[in-house]
């Protein structure tokens, strides 16, 4: 297919267009175009079309400038980025990690935003590698997370058959997600929890709280229960946050997050 001109006059206007010489024919067919009108065709003679191939990417670029474009939005029908929409309070999947060998910390940097402002944490099969461990959590500020090492309030209660805890932590470097020091290595029982951020956009203090299930070391091993309720006491709005164990690695874990529709 051959390019001859763009542009022909037919009387007193102009009419866009292009020569297209198809095959072996010998003599190009002119096809006309409007202004939303692009070439289209493989078999026989091309023909000017508004619709997109489908095998043509669209980048987000190309939408609106990509203003407001993101993991968590959509491109409507008058033209604009948008949240994805859903019944009040219901969850939107966001991010997700997963450690599959030994490391020291999970972190989810910038996946908390103004979009919600509160989120969901699920994290399952959680395995570790040293014994008595506790696990852990630090959240962050900044597009560059500066994770706070200071002003963490709450406790943690630890239940199970053999016997029960309470762990308080005021002005603490870190939350303790689980009961300090109870934690097992354990090859056929791993941890899950479910935690709640709130407030992340707020100008006042950011709670932590949520539950789970795991293996401990109370003596023997047996099934044990934890509850958290914690508080950071910062104003700043919140961006990231880190999973990571007291001592030792993490074995294995996978985490996902949601925000909560407003």
């Amino acid at each position: 297919m051959t390019n001859y001109n763009n542009a022909t006059n037919e009387g007193n206007r102009t009419v866009h267009g292009i020569f297209v010489a198809q095959g072996g024919a010998s003599t190009p067919n002119y096809v006309t175009l409007t202004s939303s009108q692009i070439l289209a065709g493989t078999a026989g003679d091309p023909a000017g079309t508004s619709t997109l191939p489908s095998a043509v990417q669209v980048s987000t670029a190309s939408l609106n400038s990509g203003t407001s474009a993101s993991s968590s939005t959509y491109w409507r029908g008058d033209g604009s980025w948008a949240p994805i929409s859903g019944a009040s309070g219901g969850l939107v999947w966001l991010a997700s990690g997963t450690i599959s060998s030994s490391t020291a910390s999970l972190a989810f940097a910038n996946d908390l935003s103004s979009t919600y402002d509160n989120y969901l944490i699920l994290i399952e099969n959680l395995a570790i590698v040293t014994n008595e461990a506790t696990f852990q959590m630090v959240i962050g500020t900044g597009s560059t997370p500066t994770y706070a090492t200071s002003a963490y309030y709450g406790c943690n209660w630890n239940w199970n058959t053999v016997a029960d805890g309470v762990e308080a932590f005021s002005g603490s470097s870190i939350i303790d997600v689980t009961y300090d020091g109870v934690l097992l290595n354990n090859a056929n029982m791993n941890g899950s929890y479910a935690l709640h951020i709130s407030n992340v956009n707020g100008s006042t203090y950011k709670n932590i709280f949520g539950q789970g299930t795991t293996m401990v070391n109370s003596g023997s091993t047996v099934i044990g229960g934890t509850h958290l309720s914690a508080q950071w006491q910062g104003a700043t709005v919140l961006t990231s946050f880190k999973l990571s164990m007291s001592s030792g690695n993490i074995a294995t874990v996978t985490v996902k997050l949601f925000g909560y529709q407003n």
